[in-house]
């Protein structure tokens, strides 16, 4: 990490680390909001940025639980395309 020089580089290696070590990790949720988690994820690395999104679920899946309520509910924030406007209602 010696080439790392932004506090904020330094904070995801560790969380990268830490959720690469992860022996236990569990999904909370359902089917439906696991497909919403990987569409919202994808289309918001592809369209407006990879660091955010990345940062922000890491950091909620800190304790090795994945709520997929709470990470779509966070990649809601980068949906600037409002692709997933209707998204609730068709459900």
């Amino acid at each position: 990490m010696s080439w790392v020089i932004w506090l904020f580089e330094k904070k995801m290696i560790k969380l990268v680390n830490k959720f690469w070590q992860s022996k236990n990790l569990k999904f909370m949720g359902n089917d439906a909001q696991f497909n919403e988690f990987i569409l919202r994820y994808l289309i918001s690395i592809w369209l407006v940025d990879w660091a955010g999104p990345c940062f922000a679920t890491l950091k909620a899946s800190e304790n090795g639980v994945i709520n997929l309520k709470e990470c779509n509910e966070i990649l809601f924030l980068w949906d600037f395309t409002k692709i997933f406007a209707n998204y609730n209602e068709v459900l």
